[in-house]
Protein backbone atom coordinates (compact mmCIF):
# COMPACT_ATOMS: atom_id res chain seq x y z
CA UNK A 1 0.00 0.00 0.00
CA UNK A 2 1.44 3.40 -1.05
CA UNK A 3 1.63 6.55 1.08
CA UNK A 4 -1.40 8.05 -0.70
CA UNK A 5 -3.47 4.95 0.07
CA UNK A 6 -2.45 5.03 3.74
CA UNK A 7 -3.46 8.70 3.96
CA UNK A 8 -6.81 7.94 2.26
CA UNK A 9 -7.49 5.08 4.70
CA UNK A 10 -7.12 7.47 7.65
CA UNK A 11 -9.60 10.02 6.36
CA UNK A 12 -12.88 10.10 8.27
CA UNK A 13 -15.74 10.39 5.78
CA UNK A 14 -19.42 10.94 6.45
CA UNK A 15 -22.20 11.23 3.85
CA UNK A 16 -25.58 12.54 5.04
CA UNK A 17 -28.73 12.48 2.94
CA UNK A 18 -32.42 13.20 2.90
CA UNK A 19 -34.54 11.20 0.51
CA UNK A 20 -38.29 10.84 0.21
CA UNK A 21 -38.34 8.72 -2.96
CA UNK A 22 -34.97 6.90 -2.66
CA UNK A 23 -33.27 8.89 -5.47
CA UNK A 24 -31.01 10.86 -3.12
CA UNK A 25 -30.47 7.82 -0.90
CA UNK A 26 -29.28 5.86 -3.94
CA UNK A 27 -26.82 8.63 -4.90
CA UNK A 28 -25.59 8.98 -1.29
CA UNK A 29 -25.06 5.22 -0.98
CA UNK A 30 -23.12 5.07 -4.25
CA UNK A 31 -20.85 7.92 -3.14
CA UNK A 32 -20.42 6.53 0.38
CA UNK A 33 -19.62 3.08 -0.99
CA UNK A 34 -16.95 4.52 -3.29
CA UNK A 35 -15.43 6.46 -0.38
CA UNK A 36 -15.53 3.45 1.95
CA UNK A 37 -18.27 4.70 4.24
CA UNK A 38 -22.00 4.28 4.67
CA UNK A 39 -24.63 6.91 3.99
CA UNK A 40 -26.59 8.24 6.94
CA UNK A 41 -30.07 9.72 6.85
CA UNK A 42 -30.50 13.17 8.38
CA UNK A 43 -33.90 12.09 9.69
CA UNK A 44 -33.54 11.56 13.41
CA UNK A 45 -30.12 13.24 13.46
CA UNK A 46 -29.90 16.17 15.89
CA UNK A 47 -27.28 18.03 13.85
CA UNK A 48 -24.32 17.19 16.11
CA UNK A 49 -22.12 15.47 13.54
CA UNK A 50 -19.07 13.36 14.20
CA UNK A 51 -15.80 15.01 13.25
CA UNK A 52 -14.98 14.08 9.67
CA UNK A 53 -12.31 15.00 7.18
CA UNK A 54 -14.83 14.66 4.34
CA UNK A 55 -18.49 15.59 4.82
CA UNK A 56 -21.02 15.17 2.06
CA UNK A 57 -24.66 16.12 1.84
CA UNK A 58 -27.09 14.70 -0.73
CA UNK A 59 -30.62 16.05 -1.04
CA UNK A 60 -33.43 16.30 -3.57
CA UNK A 61 -34.56 19.55 -5.08
CA UNK A 62 -38.03 20.61 -3.99
CA UNK A 63 -39.63 23.47 -5.93
CA UNK A 64 -36.18 24.68 -7.09
CA UNK A 65 -34.80 24.72 -3.55
CA UNK A 66 -33.96 22.73 -0.45
CA UNK A 67 -36.61 20.69 1.36
CA UNK A 68 -37.63 22.24 4.69
CA UNK A 69 -36.22 19.28 6.65
CA UNK A 70 -32.80 19.91 5.08
CA UNK A 71 -32.98 23.64 5.84
CA UNK A 72 -33.71 22.84 9.50
CA UNK A 73 -30.91 20.27 9.60
CA UNK A 74 -28.38 22.69 8.10
CA UNK A 75 -29.48 25.43 10.51
CA UNK A 76 -28.83 23.16 13.52
CA UNK A 77 -25.45 21.73 12.46
CA UNK A 78 -22.64 21.52 14.94
CA UNK A 79 -19.59 20.18 13.12
CA UNK A 80 -15.92 20.85 12.60
CA UNK A 81 -15.02 22.02 9.10
CA UNK A 82 -13.55 19.53 6.68
CA UNK A 83 -13.70 19.02 2.92
CA UNK A 84 -17.42 19.56 2.37
CA UNK A 85 -19.44 18.80 -0.73
CA UNK A 86 -23.10 19.01 -1.66
CA UNK A 87 -25.08 17.03 -4.24
CA UNK A 88 -28.57 18.01 -5.39
CA UNK A 89 -30.69 15.43 -7.16
CA UNK A 90 -33.30 16.88 -9.44
CA UNK A 91 -35.78 16.03 -12.18
CA UNK A 92 -36.07 19.27 -14.13
CA UNK A 93 -33.55 21.70 -12.62
CA UNK A 94 -31.47 21.84 -9.43
CA UNK A 95 -32.73 25.40 -9.05
CA UNK A 96 -31.16 27.26 -6.13
CA UNK A 97 -30.41 24.26 -3.92
CA UNK A 98 -26.65 24.74 -4.11
CA UNK A 99 -26.79 28.44 -3.26
CA UNK A 100 -29.25 27.82 -0.41
CA UNK A 101 -26.99 25.08 0.96
CA UNK A 102 -23.92 27.32 0.65
CA UNK A 103 -25.59 30.15 2.61
CA UNK A 104 -27.02 27.94 5.37
CA UNK A 105 -23.79 26.00 5.83
CA UNK A 106 -21.73 29.21 5.92
CA UNK A 107 -23.78 30.30 8.93
CA UNK A 108 -22.58 27.11 10.66
CA UNK A 109 -18.93 27.70 9.78
CA UNK A 110 -18.79 25.33 6.82
CA UNK A 111 -17.76 26.37 3.34
CA UNK A 112 -18.66 24.16 0.43
CA UNK A 113 -15.62 22.94 -1.45
CA UNK A 114 -17.70 21.42 -4.24
CA UNK A 115 -21.26 21.52 -5.57
CA UNK A 116 -22.70 18.81 -7.79
CA UNK A 117 -26.07 17.87 -9.25
CA UNK A 118 -27.44 14.61 -10.64
CA UNK A 119 -30.51 14.41 -12.83
CA UNK A 120 -32.88 11.63 -11.83
CA UNK A 121 -36.37 10.78 -13.11
CA UNK A 122 -38.71 13.59 -12.10
CA UNK A 123 -41.26 11.91 -9.87
CA UNK A 124 -43.69 14.72 -9.32
CA UNK A 125 -46.49 12.73 -10.94
CA UNK A 126 -49.06 15.50 -11.41
CA UNK A 127 -46.84 16.84 -14.18
CA UNK A 128 -44.35 14.16 -15.17
CA UNK A 129 -45.20 10.81 -16.73
CA UNK A 130 -43.17 7.89 -15.40
CA UNK A 131 -45.15 5.23 -17.24
CA UNK A 132 -42.56 4.73 -20.01
CA UNK A 133 -40.08 2.24 -18.52
CA UNK A 134 -37.58 2.77 -21.36
CA UNK A 135 -37.49 6.52 -20.75
CA UNK A 136 -37.06 6.04 -17.00
CA UNK A 137 -34.33 3.42 -17.55
CA UNK A 138 -32.44 5.80 -19.86
CA UNK A 139 -32.67 8.60 -17.30
CA UNK A 140 -31.39 6.21 -14.61
CA UNK A 141 -28.53 5.06 -16.85
CA UNK A 142 -27.46 8.65 -17.42
CA UNK A 143 -27.80 9.36 -13.69
CA UNK A 144 -25.43 6.47 -12.92
CA UNK A 145 -22.89 8.02 -15.30
CA UNK A 146 -23.29 11.39 -13.56
CA UNK A 147 -22.85 9.81 -10.12
CA UNK A 148 -19.67 8.09 -11.30
CA UNK A 149 -18.37 11.44 -12.54
CA UNK A 150 -19.24 13.09 -9.19
CA UNK A 151 -17.40 10.31 -7.31
CA UNK A 152 -14.34 10.85 -9.49
CA UNK A 153 -14.37 14.57 -8.83
CA UNK A 154 -14.77 14.18 -5.06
Amino acid sequence: MGAHEVKEARLRKTIYYFSATENSKYVAERIAGALGDEARSIQGCDGHLSPSDVIGFVTPTYAWGLPEIVKRFFSALVVEPGYTFFVATYGTTPGFTGEQARKLLAKRGLSLDALFSVRMPDNWTPTFDLSDPDKVAETNRKADEEVSEVIGRI
